[in-house]
């Protein structure tokens, strides 16, 4: 958020967003914060899932939220790592 006292504004358009999301069938979740974000995919948004295989396109949001180490610490997941050393990009 900034902090050039915008946010009444920032949070008009966040909202607006997610409305325009949700009116085309989108579920929408906002998060304050990235541990935040971490907590509402894993308690909402796996747990509405049925997931036996994940990839990713090597997003930082992934990393940063620590959700790309919580799915692969789990063995229920296969995971692609289209980005480790080695793997083909043909893969």
């Amino acid at each position: 958020m900034s902090k050039t006292g915008d946010e009444p504004l920032w949070s008009k358009r966040l909202e607006n967003c997610k409305n325009a999301l949700e009116s085309n069938n989108y579920d929408v979740y906002i998060a304050d914060t990235a541990q935040h974000a971490s907590e509402v995919f894993r308690n909402e948004i796996l747990p509405s899932l049925t997931v036996k295989t994940i990839a990713w396109g090597d997003s930082i949001t992934l990393h940063s939220t620590g959700i790309l180490d919580y799915v692969a610490s789990r063995p229920e997941f296969d995971i692609i790592k289209t980005f480790e050393e080695g793997v083909p990009r043909a893969d």
